[in-house]
């Protein structure tokens, strides 16, 4: 499984990658994190609205910052 986080690199976007970073340590799976700061590539994905979460490339979450809680849930579902 690869979880993605999409966006240009803003501070929400940091935030969000802490916040994947936090859920994978929760997690117990075996999940790949991958940071996609180059907008063009992020937009070409479907973001509309940065940041984004992407599950194994289908993005779950755009234009909020999820707790980490709510991210081991995408990984578990």
């Amino acid at each position: 499984m690869k979880l993605q986080v999409l966006g240009k690199g803003c501070s929400k976007c940091h935030q969000l990658e802490e916040n994947a970073k936090t859920a994978l340590e929760n997690a117990g799976e075996d999940v790949e994190l991958e940071t996609v700061y180059e907008i063009t590539e992020a937009s070409a994905m479907g973001l509309m609205d940065a940041p984004g979460l992407a599950v194994d490339g289908d993005i779950k979450i755009q234009g909020r910052i999820p707790d980490p809680d709510e991210i081991v849930s995408l990984i578990k579902s």
